[in-house]
C-alpha cells in the first residue's frame, strides 16, 4: 500500500482544509451575532439579499459565465 501523497493532492487537501476553517469561523461569527444582535443581523441580511437580487439582474454580474442561461441554473 502506497501511503505517499502526491503534491497536487496535498495542495487540494490543504485548500479544502482552509475552506472548512473559513466556513466554521463564519458560522461561529453568525451564531454570535444572532445571539447578541438578532434584529441587526436580520436587517443586514435582508439588505444584502436585496442588493444581491438587484445586482443579479445587472449584465456585469458573473461575467465569467459566457452564456447567461448558465447563471439561471
Amino acid at each position: 500500500m502506497n501511503t505517499k501523497i502526491k503534491p497536487e493532492r496535498a495542495e487540494i487537501l490543504r485548500l479544502r482544509a482552509r475552506i472548512v476553517a473559513v466556513e466554521r469561523a463564519t458560522l461561529a461569527a453568525l451564531e454570535l451575532v444572532l445571539l447578541l444582535k438578532p434584529k441587526e443581523l436580520e436587517a443586514f441580511l435582508e439588505s444584502r439579499r436585496k442588493e444581491l437580487s438587484q445586482n443579479y439582474l445587472d449584465e456585469t454580474f458573473a461575467t465569467d459565465l459566457v452564456d447567461a442561461a448558465e447563471r439561471d441554473r
